[in-house]
């Protein structure tokens, strides 16, 4: 079931779902998953009723991709986990303490070509980017390009209200020992943690719930019931 936290004007209305990572994306749709930029704005225009990320972050449409010695890759709103059934094979291997990867490094090599052809776009444009660094970084700038590409719009005011924001990666060592693709989703922590961004997380299993955005008519159709599918 979800339940309302609040309409945002200018966005829509926003729902939270209960359940892990699959379940949620049953339950929302993947097209309704919410994007990293529209989390922060949400956050940013209900900060006064501490409704939006107050307490509690959220699963993105962002999605980020390892192979063996190269740098992350982070597809800004078109995870591949927004496929229900990679999703449902993600939450698997999470629940029996494993990074979810693919047999092959073709994902990563795909979405490194769609970075490439992105690179000299503003940064707030591009739908795919290679990040920095192997390590844990922080964006301790507006004009940083990571945050840039992850909140378009809203980099600056969020910024500007949260200061600086951590990265977490996957352990370089774990990724070279991996073959294949590895791929995570981004976790964007809650306002009362830094608002720290985790694309390193393993948790997909867990029951911590995500949020979804609905305009008014496609709002009122989710009030129909949804099953949660076990695996």
């Amino acid at each position: 079931m979800t339940r309302t936290l609040a309409t945002v004007k200018g966005l829509g209305t926003v729902k939270q779902a209960d359940g892990n990572f699959y379940e949620c994306l049953q339950e929302l749709g993947s097209t309704q998953l919410i994007k990293t930029r529209d989390e922060a704005y949400a956050r940013l225009q209900t900060r006064r009723n501490k409704n939006v990320g107050q307490s509690q972050g959220t699963w993105t449409r962002t999605g980020f991709e390892y192979v063996a010695g190269k740098l992350p890759i982070v597809r800004v709103d078109n995870s591949r986990l927004l496929n229900k059934q990679l999703a449902k094979r993600a939450v698997k291997s999470n629940s029996n303490g494993n990074y979810f990867h693919t047999s092959s490094t073709a994902e990563y090599e795909e979405s490194l070509e769609l970075a490439e052809k992105d690179r000299n776009k503003d940064p707030a444009k591009r739908r795919v980017i290679v990040l920095p660094s192997r390590q844990d970084f922080t964006l301790d700038s507006a004009d940083d390009e990571t945050l840039q590409a992850l909140l378009k719009d809203q980099a600056k005011p969020y910024f500007e209200m949260h200061g600086p924001m951590r990265v977490y990666l996957i352990n370089s060592s774990t990724v070279d020992d991996q073959d294949g693709t590895l791929m995570t989703e981004l976790w964007f922590d809650s306002t009362d943690y830094r608002s720290d961004l985790y694309g390193d997380s393993r948790d997909l299993y867990y029951d911590d719930g995500t949020r979804g955005v609905f305009k008014s008519a496609e709002g009122a159709s989710t009030q129909k019931s949804n099953t949660k599918t076990s695996l």
